[in-house]
């Protein structure tokens, strides 16, 4: 998963901002347990509304906020610090998004693109970057910071329905039928988000939410496929059948897929979680890729080697590396600043290595 960032969230009426650095005070806990247990009920969020309903005051939500026990994410929405706190990012942009659907207080909200998958529990790219995105009862796209509404106009996939637009998918009308509930709030059908959130953020953000429900069993290709040729113009179709051929339910991670797309597009021919075996027929180990056939490619994530587990771990992965080689492969490793520069990573047709040893030489 993608380390801790920080977040930029808007800050008012004594809640103040929250970096995942920061620590929340501990010391003066004034939250009143009824407004806890309310916020527990709705995901560990609570609003400004919820507040008022307890005959509690703006004073009281000054207080937690000070304390640290509640966050302000958006203009009446808030929420749990400690939840906040022991949250990866793409937890606390779920949080976000049900804060804000909370707030709103709109019955016909429904999240849509990157929210939707987050809500689903499926990876997001870059989340603290991520905006909120709703789709609604509105005529336009309305657009403020941290946050993006968007006109439902096309309330369910039916097969009746064609000849959307690419740009009203990548708007967010299209929302689907049988929207699943995510606590107290609402998400579009996962393949609906996952063709929203390539039409409008592009297929990397696509293919690791999209890999991940394959792996996870959570759909199949076949109704991302319906989704792409009931709803998509003719002109974007392209896009989605080919986000379909390129997703890979054996990836077992977001730095998996996203080494997997840089490989591909560099034309190489690329094989998932393949296992090796020795002369003997003995099982040497399973290996990320296996491109074109004789090169081992690793991702190397925030893999740590620390105390005698780490070291142990070291030791072994060493062992399991030079059997590999000793069985004619060339073993690379890929870490996320390689995936930011794919020029770097390439394979020359007489494999040599022209850069470092851990990337393979261009192509």
């Amino acid at each position: 998963m993608l380390g801790l960032q920080h977040e930029h969230l808007p800050t008012s009426g004594g809640c103040g901002e929250l970096s995942a650095g920061r620590q929340v005070r501990r010391n003066d806990e004034v939250m009143d347990p009824r407004l806890v247990a309310r916020a527990v009920a709705r995901g560990d969020v609570f609003t400004r509304a919820d507040v008022l309903a307890l005959d509690l005051d703006d004073r009281h939500l000054r207080r937690i906020c000070r304390s640290g026990e509640a966050i302000r994410v958006r203009r009446n929405a808030y929420v749990l610090g400690a939840a906040w706190e022991g949250a990866d990012p793409t937890e606390r942009f779920a949080m976000r998004t049900r804060a804000v659907l909370a707030a709103r207080q709109n019955a016909h909200d429904i999240s849509s693109h990157r929210s939707a998958l987050a809500l689903h529990g499926l990876p997001v790219l870059d989340p603290h970057l991520a905006d909120v995105e709703l789709a609604s009862d509105v005529l336009r796209v309305r657009r403020d910071r941290g946050f993006r509404l968007y006109p439902r106009a096309i309330s369910s996939i039916d097969p009746e329905v064609s000849g959307a637009t690419p740009d009203e998918l990548e708007s967010g009308r299209l929302v689907g039928a049988g929207s699943a509930p995510t606590g107290s709030s609402h998400a579009v059908p996962i393949p609906v988000a996952v063709v929203q959130t390539l039409l409008g953020h592009g297929l990397p953000h696509a293919l690791v939410a999209l890999d991940a429900a394959l792996h996870e069993g959570r759909c199949t290709t076949h109704e991302v496929e319906a989704v792409v040729a009931r709803l998509v113009g003719a002109g974007a179709r392209s896009h989605g059948y080919r986000l379909i051929r390129l997703s890979d339910p054996r990836c077992e991670s977001v730095g998996e897929s996203r080494a997997r797309l840089v490989l591909v597009e560099l034309g190489l021919d690329v094989r998932s979680q393949v296992a090796i075996y020795d002369d003997d027929g003995d099982f040497v180990g399973r290996v990320d890729f296996l491109v074109d056939g004789d090169v081992v490619v690793e991702f190397d994530g925030a893999v740590k080697y620390d105390g005698a587990e780490g070291r142990d771990a070291l030791v072994a992965e060493k062992i399991r590396e030079d059997r590999l080689r000793a069985l004619g492969y060339r073993v690379i490793r890929l870490t996320w600043a390689d995936l930011d520069r794919p020029s770097y990573v390439a394979v020359s047709s007489d494999g040599r290595v022209d850069h470092e040893p851990r990337i393979l030489a261009g192509a």
